[in-house]
C-alpha cells in the first residue's frame, strides 16, 4: 500500500455537496440506503468504504509508540467543490481529511486511520461525549480515531487545532495509560509491517 494510498483514494470517491440520496438510489449503491437525518452527505456515500479500509489496514500494520495525528485538504474537482465552515467565508476548496499516521522508523508517515470531516453538519460526531458535559465535535473525532491506542501508553503528537484546554484534559485524565504516558518524552518504540522478521520492539500485534 503506497504512502499517500489514502489521499489518493479519497481523490477519487469524489466529494461533493450537491449529493441527492433520493435522486437513482439503487442504481448507484448495491446497499439498502440507511439515512441519519444529520449525516453530512459524504458520510452517506462513502462512511462504510472508509470504515472498512481504515479496518483492513490496522490488520496489516502494527504501530510504535509515537503517532501524529493531522488534518490535509483533498483538493475536489472545479464543479464539485464541498464546503467547509466557518461562515460568512466558509472554503470550498475540498474535503478535510483528518489522519492518524506512524511518527518514526520505516513506515513513518504512513497513515493508520483517516477520516473525513463533514463539519456541523457531520452527525457521527454531534453528540455528547461520556467524557464531558458539553457537545465537542474534536472530542468524539480524536477519541474515534485514537479508540484502539488508548491507555497503552502510546504518544499522540498534534498541533494547536485540536490541543485545546478540554481536549488535553481528557487526554490526560481519561485516556492515559496506568503510568500516566500518555505524553511523556520516553524512548519511541518501532512500527513495521506485522509478518517481518524483524520483530516489533513493543511486543504488541
Amino acid at each position: 500500500m503506497p504512502r499517500n494510498a489514502f489521499t489518493d483514494m479519497y481523490r477519487c470517491l469524489h466529494f461533493r455537496d450537491d449529493f441527492n440520496e433520493d435522486e437513482e438510489w439503487s442504481d448507484i449503491f448495491f446497499d439498502e440506503k440507511h439515512v441519519l437525518p444529520k449525516t453530512a452527505k459524504h458520510r452517506q456515500k462513502f462512511g462504510e468504504v472508509e470504515d472498512a479500509i481504515n479496518r483492513r489496514w490496522k490488520e496489516c500494520v502494527t504501530a510504535g509508540m509515537a503517532l501524529t495525528h493531522d488534518e490535509s485538504r483533498i483538493a475536489g474537482w472545479y464543479h464539485n467543490v464541498i464546503t467547509i465552515g466557518p461562515e460568512p467565508k466558509p472554503i470550498r476548496t475540498g474535503a478535510t481529511l483528518h489522519s492518524l499516521a506512524v511518527s518514526f522508523r520505516i513506515l513513518a508517515g504512513y497513515k493508520l486511520h483517516a477520516r473525513t470531516f463533514g463539519g456541523r453538519r457531520d452527525g457521527d460526531l454531534d453528540m455528547r461525549h461520556k467524557n464531558v458535559v458539553t457537545i465537542q465535535k474534536w472530542i468524539n473525532l480524536m477519541s474515534l480515531m485514537i479508540d484502539e491506542y488508548k491507555g497503552k501508553g502510546r504518544y499522540v503528537t498534534m498541533d494547536s487545532a485540536y490541543m485545546g484546554d478540554i481536549m488535553a484534559q481528557v487526554g490526560q485524565e481519561v485516556w492515559g495509560d496506568e503510568h500516566g504516558r500518555h505524553g511523556a518524552v520516553q524512548p519511541f518504540e518501532s512500527a513495521g509491517h506485522k509478518g517481518d522478521d524483524e520483530e516489533d520492539e513493543t511486543g504488541e500485534v
